[in-house]
């Protein structure tokens, strides 16, 4: 509809005349109505006479020529709508990117792994894997420091696999978590935590936060995506446990919920105490 508008007050075309110019050629009982605001003009073909009504598109209070277009207030508000949520759009992605680069932490990482994998875990028969030499790995913080994990360099290890979005793992980590801040772990023994099986549509997530809440005291390394460090562990659920001595050797496997008094337990086996 603008355009016709624009269209009818362009002044292209034949010669435009005001209505009060041409009231000569009309015929003076004529009766032309038309609405306020509104223009009439005149013009002849071949002697036959012609009147033309239309919405003025001058300010006649400021002498300057304004589409109708601009002047259409609902227009200018859709107009302003749209770019207003162009804009919403802009900033949203921009804040995405700058978040996932620069404040968000990468809740996988790539890992490296050396030696022979051990054997799928099964609680139900004898593990086959208790004297096998563990293999190394190097993986990540979520901070990104690198760490290399080297079983048989005379520090035994208690090494523990955590998902986010497992429900025994949430009830486990922040009691591990509290019995490493009141007690000290026996000489020639640490404990390290692997966040593996990273599901970014599951509940808990992102890991990166879940152990900074629980406010784990111990490493905390980033498996990989296809869970790499824990399928070279064995592991088949979690929580999972693995207790490897200073030899490098597998001392024991566990997995499900620990008790405080079977958390001591991996960790008297770690130091070659019979419990």
């Amino acid at each position: 509809m603008s355009d016709r508008l624009r269209q009818r007050g362009s002044g292209s075309g034949p010669r435009w005349f005001s209505r009060r110019s041409a009231r000569g050629v009309g015929r003076p009982d004529e009766d032309v109505s038309r609405r306020p605001g509104e223009w009439t003009s005149a013009f002849s073909v071949h002697g036959r006479r012609h009147l033309v009504f239309g919405r003025s598109t001058r300010d006649s209070t400021q002498g300057s020529g304004r589409s109708v277009a601009t002047s259409n207030p609902l227009l200018k508000w859709l107009i302003g709508g749209v770019l207003a949520v162009v804009a919403v759009g802009v900033i949203i992605e921009v804040s995405r990117d700058i978040y996932s680069h620069v404040t968000k932490p990468d809740e996988v990482a790539e890992v490296s792994v050396a030696g022979r994998a051990l054997p799928p875990f099964d609680a139900e028969l004898d593990d086959p894997a208790v004297g096998l030499a563990a293999p190394s790995f190097a993986a990540t913080t979520f901070d990104g420091v690198e760490v290399s994990v080297q079983p048989g360099d005379g520090t035994a290890k208690v090494i523990g696999f955590y998902a986010h979005w497992c429900l025994e793992c949430k009830r486990e980590l922040p009691r591990v978590s509290r019995w490493l801040w009141l007690n000290q772990l026996p000489a020639g023994v640490e404990v390290l935590a692997v966040s593996t099986d990273v599901l970014s549509d599951h509940s808990n997530y992102p890991p990166s936060a879940w152990f900074a809440e629980v406010g784990w005291p111990a490493i905390a390394l980033r498996d990989s995506e296809d869970s790499e460090i824990g399928d070279a562990y064995g592991l088949t659920t979690v929580p999972y446990a693995v207790v490897v001595d200073g030899r490098g050797r597998v001392v024991a496997r566990v997995v499900g919920e620990l008790t405080d008094e079977g958390w001591e337990s991996l960790v008297a086996a770690a130091a070659g105490v019979e419990v």
